[in-house]
């Protein structure tokens, strides 16, 4: 059945630190061209998280990947920050797309997010190591002046200080917890480069998209200029637009006589 017959879902798996509600508006904007939202909040993500935080992470992620598709709906994985590992551990084991009425993932979109190789965790697969502006707390992490270190491309005062009030503590066992499966490797791939990003610097995105240009699974890339770490915040309209594009070229990627097509811009 092909794919235009189905609804496309795009399934987020959000950053550390972050709450689902602050890709609501992204999520309209979604809607608005046709696309389902869905953000799944990861427990890891939270003042009191669950002892086993990246596993209960890549569960939640695989449930809603799995809810979506038996649907019949078409998912694309968005994957902000360190979203990137456990969505894409997420990917292993779904339902396979020949099964009647069962959608398939199209592709992931990497977010200035996290590529990690089989065996990594999330500190390993940096360019630079543990980041210095996150703070460290007994188990749990936290974001040192949010503000400026996630929403410095937002001019509203009142909003950029709405977003850092509503950042959460964070599992330190998800940094740590091993990769095991690169879903990466296995489907079409988009990496959104934020310009602007005072939490994952240019040079640890490039790192990370050089390692998706090395897989036959890569369809291109997206410079955002002026982008901060959290596009889905500081320009949703934007960013809901790409995603929008970038479906389109998943799906010609997916045709059978079609090869990836890159698209850096």
């Amino acid at each position: 059945m092909p794919s235009s017959r189905w609804p496309t879902s795009v399934v987020v798996a959000h950053g550390a630190f972050h709450k689902a509600s602050q890709f609501d508006e992204f999520g309209k904007h979604l809607a608005e061209l046709g696309l389902k939202p869905v953000v799944p909040q990861l427990p890891s993500s939270s003042a009191t998280p669950p002892s086993d935080a990246f596993e209960a992470d890549v569960e939640v992620l695989r449930a809603a990947l799995v809810t979506e598709l038996s649907a019949g709906h078409d998912v694309i994985l968005l994957a902000h920050s360190y979203g990137g590992i456990p969505g894409c551990e997420a990917l292993e084991g779904l339902p396979e797309p020949c099964t009647p009425n069962v959608g398939r993932v199209l592709g992931i979109i990497f977010v200035s997010a996290f590529v990690a190789e089989e065996g990594q965790n999330l500190i390993t697969a940096k360019k630079g190591g543990p980041a210095e502006w996150v703070k460290r707390v007994g188990a749990l992490a936290y974001v040192n002046d949010a503000e400026t270190t996630l929403f410095s491309s937002i001019e509203d005062i009142e909003l950029r200080s709405s977003l850092a009030a509503n950042m959460t503590a964070q599992a330190l066992s998800s940094f740590v917890a091993t990769v095991s499966y690169a879903g990466w490797q296995h489907y079409p791939t988009f990496y959104v480069r934020c310009e602007e990003d005072q939490a994952q610097p240019a040079d640890e995105q490039d790192h990370f998209i050089g390692r998706l240009k090395g897989c036959k699974t890569y369809v291109g890339q997206a410079a955002f200029e002026g982008a901060d770490h959290c596009p889905h915040a500081s320009m949703p309209r934007g960013l809901a637009l790409q995603v929008s594009m970038v479906k389109g070229l998943f799906e010609q990627a997916a045709e059978p006589e079609g090869a990836m097509v890159s698209n850096d811009t």
